[in-house]
């Protein structure tokens, strides 16, 4: 069996330190690993000893080169994970991936923290290039700018961070270059109290989705913030959908009197306080954050029976409908309390009118679901006559 020169424990925290010093416990819990698998394999050494064999697991690897043996590993892409975002050059092992996943969730649990990723563009922020931004017509003074880049912030979104941040350990994910990613982050959180070296760009991503494999923590502790689940494919239950931010320098965009931020920030704060129930008889590591915001996000619109007519896709907004608590009849019965209709001076309309229930358009179960809260129907009011009707038939 092939040996290295033997090397103390000072020695291989001195190598590990810049790669892993950021985990707490990280570079302590590696080197007792190899402590032990040094004693298993040669005996009793003595405590300041390592010696380090070619049957290493390779946990970490910087650079083609295995952090703990300084074996080089070829680079077939087989090995591991990116995780450059932490330490150029780093890749993780899966092994160590699923041990320092547990490590940092078992290190919030203690703080009554979760994790939460959140996207950047329009979802925190709004950025143009020097020539779209012209076109806007805007005074510079509305944006940031950062090496010709402009940037609007979404209303409250600093409020929202701080706010977030005492019930979630967060991480930015773009599937921008790094370099982007990292000067969002400058703007967003420019004296560094959120995401310290949480920032996921597609440099390491796979391809044009993102996966919560790069982010170190228990899935079953982690909820995502982001505009656009297309990229979300196989993290559906963890994702918060939200509603696009753009700005278009119109009166009718975005503002501090209304924003989503305040909104999402009072669903986070229940799934956060279901989550830690002293109540729940399962250890935090048993829960389920996914299925705790489904359970949230089934009293939204609990108690309201909704009869939908007249409405393209009505399959798919019953299914949002029902997501979100509410019954959905077939037929207009005295059980409804709700219709939705893209169209009023039908039959159904005139009925509902009648019997005094809620006539609203299809965006109030959509704005239902992007705000996770039950909006005022009368702002929704059914507005096209049911001329229209017969109008998109003979066209």
């Amino acid at each position: 069996m092939m040996k290295v020169d033997p090397m103390t424990v000072e020695d291989v925290a001195a190598n590990l330190e810049p790669v892993l010093s950021f985990k707490e416990g990280g570079v302590r819990e590696l080197i007792q690993r190899l402590q032990c698998s040094s004693k298993r394999g040669h005996g009793v050494l003595p405590d300041n000893t390592l010696v380090l064999e070619r049957s290493c697991e390779h946990p970490a690897v910087v650079n083609g080169v295995c952090n703990d043996c300084c074996q080089t590993i070829e680079e077939d892409g087989n090995y591991g994970l990116d995780f450059s975002y932490l330490h150029m050059g780093l890749r993780l092992s899966r092994g160590e991936i699923d041990r320092l996943c547990c490590l940092e969730t078992e290190r919030l649990f203690s703080q009554k923290k979760l994790h939460l990723v959140l996207d950047i563009d329009n979802t925190l922020i709004h950025s143009f290039r020097s020539e779209a931004f012209s076109k806007l017509g805007v005074p510079k003074d509305d944006m940031q700018e950062v090496d010709g880049i402009f940037v609007k912030l979404r209303p409250l979104v600093s409020d929202f961070l701080e706010r977030a941040s005492t019930m979630f350990e967060m991480h930015l994910y773009t599937l921008g270059s790094r370099s982007y990613a990292k000067k969002m982050a400058k703007i967003l959180d420019p004296q560094d109290k959120y995401f310290d070296h949480r920032i996921i760009s597609r440099d390491e991503s796979p391809g044009l989705v993102k996966t919560l494999d790069l982010v170190l923590g228990m899935e079953s502790s982690i909820l995502i913030l982001d505009d656009n689940d297309e990229v979300w494919p196989n993290h559906e239950r963890n994702l918060i959908l939200m509603k696009e931010f753009l700005f278009t320098g119109k009166k009718t965009d975005e503002n501090e009197m209304n924003t989503p931020l305040n909104d999402i920030l009072k669903a986070l704060s229940a799934i956060h306080t279901a989550f830690f129930d002293d109540n729940i008889q399962a250890t935090f590591r048993d829960r389920d954050v996914r299925e705790l915001a489904a359970s949230v996000r089934s009293t939204v619109l609990k108690g309201c029976n909704l009869y939908v007519s007249n409405v393209k896709y009505s399959g798919i907004l019953r299914l949002i409908a029902k997501e979100l608590g509410a019954t959905c009849s077939k037929e207009l019965n005295h059980s409804v309390t709700h219709l939705v209709s893209c169209y009023k001076g039908t039959e159904d309309f005139n009925r509902a009118v009648r019997e005094e229930k809620y006539l609203v358009r299809p965006r109030w179960v959509k704005d239902a679901y992007f705000l996770w809260k039950r909006p005022a129907e009368e702002n929704f009011p059914i507005k096209k006559s049911s001329k229209a009707i017969l109008k998109a038939i003979i066209a």
